[in-house]
């Protein structure tokens, strides 16, 4: 027996079948007040693939922000990322990435991988403990587009902004306050040390600065029974 396909041009495929699989899965990052965050959308492709279209949207909540795309590690070669809809009022967007724009560079392999980074702000006045879908949309669609054939993947898994809460000078964020947080501060403010991680949590006092007066403030606290940090939220 034998397949035939004929397409609008005439062009014929004998025996040409095409079994897809594939999977995209948008992974939920999690950060805190005033903080960026990244979501991952990954990719498990069967065919090579010349044009991806990837859309989503978010409920309208003040507390997170879009603020745009990135390529994937494996997309970083694409000549063309651009907005197909950009919808700020209905939180709504689509992104196109092309391959060959003009260049010729190649199809996407079959492989498994990131293929694009969608960026968020979190707002400072986040309480944390929230998980804010990040939902898809239907027009226009999910679309993966190969030379020989365009189609949706089989499988779609959204994903979510997860928010956490913090406590004011608990800097390293384990085990709450302690003596690792004081020299966390000490080697950031003289020794050249690393930024804390959460620049909310290192304003020990809360009066919306980060100086050396929040290492006086912790250190009263821990050793000569001075107030604790206020609120980790504002």
């Amino acid at each position: 027996s034998s397949l035939v396909i004929t397409d609008s041009g005439g062009l014929q495929k004998e025996a040409f079948i095409l079994a897809t699989g594939d999977t995209l899965i948008y992974k939920s990052p999690t950060g805190g007040p005033g903080q960026r965050v990244v979501m991952s959308v990954s990719l498990k492709n069967s065919q090579p693939l010349d044009k991806i279209v990837i859309p989503f949207k978010y409920s309208d909540h003040p507390n997170i922000s879009f603020v745009g795309v990135e390529r994937g590690t494996r997309t970083e070669y694409f000549e063309l990322l651009t907005p197909l809809l950009w919808d700020n009022w209905g939180k709504r967007y689509v992104y196109l990435l092309r391959a060959d724009y003009g260049d010729g560079s190649p199809p996407l392999p079959a492989d498994t991988g990131e293929i694009l980074r969608i960026i968020f702000d979190i707002n400072e006045n986040e309480t944390g403990g929230n998980s804010y879908i990040i939902d898809t949309i239907s027009d226009p669609g999910l679309l993966l587009s190969s030379p020989q054939i365009e189609y949706t993947p089989s499988a779609l898994f959204l994903g979510a902004i997860n928010t956490i809460s913090y406590i004011r000078g608990d800097i390293d964020g384990v085990d709450g306050i302690d003596i690792a947080d004081l020299v966390y501060l000490v080697e950031h403010q003289f020794n050249d040390g690393p930024e804390p991680p959460n620049m909310e949590a290192a304003d020990t006092n809360g009066d919306g600065l980060y100086d050396v007066e929040d290492i006086v403030y912790l250190v009263d606290f821990m050793f000569t029974g001075g107030p604790p940090p206020p609120p980790g939220y504002r």
